[in-house]
């Protein structure tokens, strides 16, 4: 009887395609794991209890997996990590935001995600969203009346719920892209950095394929510059880097005297971005090693016919 590769599920012999997911069906799983090869993907997970329950709930969907460890990307310090075959990564991830035991508890600014123990609100958001219940190829059948959804799906604030609303806008073409501009211009003000991070991968994968995307910036998001929260100062130089203009250095430039680290980091890239000039400034510089480089910077883009 043949297997769908991904899901796992037995069909009878008259089925091609997976009834759940699409994926054509092979002859056994042990096919299926011959043909993903040796690739393993890990799933990061908070600590060894929290490993010990995926593997267990993955072992009940009849996955092979086992528990290692690894360095955790963006924390100084290793983690226990799930094992599954590569081609099964989505999967799981899928597995776990629809889980009322697990949920992805943060991700780093590349996407990679932390598993931990489910927070009940979690399960009280994916309830009020059945649309995470449906196929993809359904939600793309639907066409641009879906989107509203949509972006309620990304303003959730679960991660995983997240990206899986980013992708399924991309479906949506170039109608999806503005959408998705639309959700990364309303992170910058709300100062939300992980919707900041999703929108722009999205859009990133969107021109990659193909799909127009809108690269002119709102004055909300330069007015961003000036905001209290240091979060939204952060993400207004971050997507000036990205999406701004020249003409946006000298906004920028005040930021490089921002007291907060995260402020001046993202100041000094979107400047390098959109200058191509290399800024010696970090969070321990003085006064006058700040006034020293912003000189220099001015003077290279008098020279450049620029005006900072």
């Amino acid at each position: 009887m043949p297997f769908c590769p991904r899901c796992r599920e037995e069909y009878d012999a008259s089925v091609a395609r997976c009834a759940e997911c699409g994926a054509e069906l092979v002859a056994s799983l042990d096919a299926a794991s011959a043909a993903a090869g040796s690739r393993e993907a890990r799933i990061l997970v908070e600590d060894e209890q929290v490993g010990r329950s995926l593997v267990d709930a993955l072992l009940v969907e009849g996955l092979q997996v086992n528990l290692d460890a690894d360095k955790h990307p963006w924390r100084d310090r290793m983690v226990p990590a799930v094992v599954v075959p590569a081609d099964l990564q989505e999967f799981v991830a899928v597995l776990v935001t629809r889980s009322d035991r697990f949920q992805v508890v943060e991700t780093d600014e590349q996407g990679r995600g932390l598993v931990g123990f489910f927070d009940p609100t979690s399960l009280a958001a994916l309830r009020r969203h059945p649309l995470i219940r449906r196929k993809p190829k359904d939600i793309a059948a639907m066409g641009e009346a879906v989107i509203p959804e949509l972006v309620e799906l990304l303003a959730a604030g679960e991660p995983e719920i997240r990206r899986w609303a980013s992708r399924r806008l991309l479906d949506q073409g170039a109608a999806g892209a503005t959408a998705l501009r639309g959700a990364l211009f309303s992170g910058v003000s709300q100062g939300d950095r992980d919707l900041v991070f999703t929108a722009i991968r999205a859009l990133d994968e969107a021109e990659a394929g193909g799909v127009p995307v809108d690269r002119s910036v709102p004055a909300a998001v330069r007015g961003a510059l000036t905001a209290e929260d240091p979060s939204a100062r952060a993400l207004g130089c971050l997507v000036l880097g990205r999406f701004g203009a020249r003409d946006d250095v000298a906004r920028l430039i005040p930021l490089l005297a921002d007291p907060e680290p995260l402020v001046l980091e993202e100041a000094v890239e979107a400047i390098e971005a959109l200058t191509g000039v290399a800024l010696g400034l970090h969070a321990g510089c003085t006064a006058e090693e700040r006034e020293r480089e912003v000189a220099r910077l001015r003077d290279a883009l008098t020279r450049e016919g620029g005006d900072g």
